[in-house]
């Protein structure tokens, strides 16, 4: 394949050779003559202050404009800042910016030279003093309203604007496409130079074509994105009662972002609409390639058994796209969203503060686990003393017997008992009041003692969502296509359905046949009160006895 490349470079015949220095005789004699006409319309508006009366009607406008000039005085340009258009009368395709403040790319503070372990790190920054900010004025349109076209401590040449990052860089999308051909298939990067530098005219570096080849596979990525979320349009035509919800589907200057993919069929819906009283919610990580992490929702079926309602793949964890979570799922249930009466969280205070704002009716649990967890990190985080360290481990303790406190009584005693503890310093101090405001004063929403009161269906840890968590990491693979996570997911959904539909026929089917039965059926006494049933010698084990039974009808 190298030995191919070297001849598309060197194997150019001679008409073609002919034919190239033809066309650049013609196309110096045109450019030549363009270039006189456009610099003698940049001397023209440039000159005596010309720049204060020139007016653009949009920013493509101004971005032509300016293009020619960085052209014509090989200037190099990046933002410095921008206020972008807040105005809902304006168009803010045509002017997107209230104002944008352009500098020279060498125009920043200088940096200092590192000196301690890079001790040869670059500097590029001069403080040059070129300027340009542009400003939308009552006139309805763009004006130059400064303008400093001083440069100072680098140079101007046409080899320092050719090598610099903007202009090195490929723009024609077919060339790209092209030239990310070869470099998928290891062609080496000084051919890959040679090729580029004769016909674009780029003087590309090795770290440009690494750049590229990242940019073709995350190419790869949106095409993996993209045949996702058709799939799940499809899976959505199939199911009438589906609820799908694609969050920031964009696609901005190429590049497609997406933030949220939220999916519910129909069945777990109608699961939802029966077992609505306690929801299960926690997030797993490292199931994509690409970090989407998902967020399944889970409730307890009348067998006891946990079954997905619904699940969310996000691009990142954090307050926004949490609450868009939630709101998708009150969207999709909105018929009976308000028969919901608990949440499980792990001790995460952002997700309990998104759920007061979505569902302020829904009570929150906590899990103890995850409570523990969190109180063990923030005592391991504190500062004491030697002498100290036992006034720590019981206070760590201590947190244990109130998680776990058998009545309310026992509770305020121990809890009194920490707040004795913070006399013995400062950083105590600040522990017992730490406790206080973000567990004391929630205590009934994680200790054991208020929760046996809640119809929380004995759930006192986020178990059952950690265990579906172990499930899904179990079948799909570790940073899997995110297409592959789909079709798992969609796999996990049909076993749950198929494994519901016989535990329920088999509940419906049930009949009873004194020899079938089994310890862990019934215990013993359940068995002497079945009555009017003539059961002759049966046998039954209990605790390892034999017990013979024999009922009269």
């Amino acid at each position: 394949m190298q030995k191919d490349c070297i001849r598309q470079v060197k194997q150019i015949s001679t008409d073609e050779v002919e034919n190239h220095s033809m066309t650049d005789d013609t196309t110096k004699i045109e450019t030549s003559s363009m270039d006189s006409d456009e610099n003698v319309l940049m001397d023209e508006k440039l000159a005596a202050e010309n720049w204060k009366s020139l007016k653009f009607f949009s920013l493509k406008e101004f971005n032509s404009w300016f293009d020619v000039y960085k052209e014509r005085t090989k200037t190099v340009t990046a933002t410095r800042d921008s206020i972008k258009m807040k105005s809902s009368i304006v168009d803010s395709n045509v002017f997107p910016y209230q104002r944008l403040h352009l500098i020279c790319s060498h125009g920043q503070k200088p940096r200092k030279k590192g000196s301690n372990i890079r001790i040869n790190q670059s500097y590029m920054f001069t403080g040059c003093p070129f300027k340009i900010t542009l400003s939308y004025t009552k006139l309805d349109c763009y004006q130059i309203i400064n303008f400093v076209q001083e440069h100072k401590g680098h140079q101007l040449s046409q080899k320092a604007f050719s090598l610099h990052p903007q202009n090195r860089i490929l723009k024609d999308t077919a060339k790209v496409n092209e030239i990310g051909k070869l470099v998928k298939k290891k062609v080496p990067k000084r051919i890959l130079k040679q090729i580029v530098l004769e016909e674009c005219g780029n003087r590309m570096t090795t770290q440009d074509f690494i750049n590229l080849e990242k940019k073709m596979s995350s190419y790869k990525v949106v095409c993996d994105l993209k045949e996702t979320v058709d799939q799940l349009q499809r899976q959505q035509k199939k199911d009438a009662n589906a609820f799908l919800k694609v969050v920031n589907w964009t696609n901005e200057l190429g590049k497609y972002t997406l933030k949220i993919i939220f999916w519910q069929s129909g069945r777990q819906h109608s699961y939802f609409s029966k077992f609505p009283s306690m929801l299960f919610v926690d997030g797993t990580y490292n199931l994509t390639d690409r970090g989407y992490i998902l967020v399944p929702f889970l409730i307890i079926d009348n067998h006891g058994k946990s079954r997905l309602v619904a699940w969310a793949l996000i691009s990142q964890e954090t307050r926004e796209i949490l609450k868009e979570c939630f709101v998708l799922f009150k969207e999709a249930n909105k018929d009976v969203i308000d028969k919901l009466d608990y949440v499980m969280l792990d001790k995460d205070f952002s997700e309990i503060n998104v759920l007061f704002e979505v569902l302020p009716r829904v009570h929150f649990v906590i899990c103890s686990w995850h409570a523990s967890k969190a109180v063990v990190r923030y005592m391991n985080s504190l500062k004491v003393p030697l002498q100290k360290l036992h006034v720590k481990e019981e206070l760590k303790n201590l947190f244990f017997d109130l998680l776990n406190a058998p009545s309310e009584h026992l509770y305020f005693q121990v809890w009194q008992n920490i707040t004795l503890l913070g006399q013995h310093g400062s950083v105590f101090d600040d522990a017992v009041q730490y406790l206080e405001l973000y567990w004391h004063n929630h205590r009934e929403n994680f200790a054991r003692c208020f929760l046996k009161k809640k119809e929380i269906l004995h759930s006192f840890t986020n178990n059952r969502s950690e265990s579906f968590n172990k499930l899904a990491k179990d079948v799909i693979t570790r940073q899997s296509k995110i297409q592959l996570v789909v079709n798992s997911l969609f796999e996990l959904e049909e076993n749950q359905n198929l494994s519901k539909d016989l535990k329920d026929w088999e509940a419906a089917n049930k009949t009873f046949n004194p020899t079938d039965i089994e310890p862990t059926d019934f215990e013993l006494d359940e068995i002497l009160k079945v009555g009017r049933l003539l059961v002759s010698k049966e046998i039954v084990k209990k605790n390892n006895c034999t017990v013979r039974i024999e009922m009269q009808s």
